[in-house]
């Protein structure tokens, strides 16, 4: 879990760039690195995940990334029950 949540905070990191600013400098992160992330929940973050997930690949083909919708709730529910690695959500996760 501990490495899905690094790959979380890099993937996050990386979609909150401008599409076309993507080096392989931005992706030295994933350099050497191997596994697999599964992503499910909201659509609208879709395009830009899969963006990102395929040049991650690019560079990294030993990188596997999942992308499906299905929705904030769902998202959130799967991550709660270990299916997928992130969650996208675009509504609170908790209340305060």
């Amino acid at each position: 879990m501990k490495n899905a949540f690094c790959l979380f905070v890099l993937l996050s990191g990386l979609i909150c760039l401008p599409v076309n600013l993507f080096a392989s400098q931005d992706l030295a992160p994933f350099k050497g690195r191997k596994g697999n992330i599964r992503i499910a929940g909201g659509t609208a973050h879709i395009p830009v995940m899969k963006e990102a997930a395929g040049r991650i690949i690019t560079f990294n083909q030993a990188v596997h990334i999942a992308i499906a919708g299905g929705g904030s709730g769902l998202g959130i529910k799967q991550v709660g029950e270990g299916l997928i690695d992130i969650g996208n959500s675009g509504r609170k996760t908790c209340r305060t």
